[in-house]
């Protein structure tokens, strides 16, 4: 090519056209990043309001067993009383009360959506951290409850019949032992209802901030 052909080339459209092509090669990257963000804010928003109906039933769950716990320890130092007592019932109808005592009410909510987006390794589609953060302590506070009250159970199943044949084998008192057995499931009782106070108290923060997120109440 000669220099006069050179010359005669339209630089500045060749110029203008390649720049109208980069344009629009950024705005069509830049539409699709802001499509993507439009689609993960509302897939969030979805998940957001599946998390807090699941934080709400196990706020709900919380307050029930709490009540019920409560009610057992008066159900139980009654029970004390009568086995104090000398006109105190049989001992089959004593044994049969304090195996009522022994049932223990675990939370039965598993926050399935959490324990999905955790699983799945999405959880970081929470932008909030304080989202994350009260979600995660209630999942720490609901596993804690869990192992405490299989271990009570355990010990429980396991140490009374061992009571009761102790009892019959050396002739002792039955009532008597079954006093102490009572009280110790007494103050068992109530490290269970402290622990789900935290639950309680772990679901009602992580139920804040869903709301403050953005979470639509069902």
């Amino acid at each position: 090519m000669s220099q006069d052909s050179a010359r005669r080339l339209p630089w500045l459209r060749i110029l203008a056209e390649g720049a109208v092509i980069v344009v629009s090669i950024l705005l069509a990257l830049t539409a699709d990043a802001w499509w993507e963000g439009v689609q993960e804010r509302r897939t969030e928003a979805r998940y957001l309001t599946a998390l807090l109906a699941d934080v709400e039933e196990v706020i709900g769950e919380a307050e029930r067993t709490i009540e019920e716990e409560e009610e057992r320890i008066t159900y139980a130092s009654e029970l004390v009383a009568q086995l104090r007592d000398s006109a105190a019932p049989s001992d089959s109808a004593l044994i049969g009360m304090i195996f009522d005592v022994g049932v223990f009410n675990t939370l039965r909510s598993n926050l399935d959506v959490y324990s999905d987006l955790v699983g799945s390794g999405r959880v970081t589609i929470l932008s909030d951290a304080a989202v994350r953060q009260t979600l995660s302590e209630l999942r720490y506070a609901m596993d804690l409850e869990s192992r405490l009250l299989w271990t009570l159970v355990d010990r429980f199943q396991v140490d009374l019949p061992t009571l009761l044949e102790t009892a019959v084998a050396q002739e002792n008192d039955l009532g008597r032992r079954l006093v102490l057995s009572t009280q110790v499931a007494i103050r068992q009782r109530q490290l269970l209802i402290r622990i789900k106070g935290q639950v309680l108290e772990a679901g009602r923060a992580a139920r804040e901030a869903l709301l403050t997120a953005g979470a639509a109440e069902s």
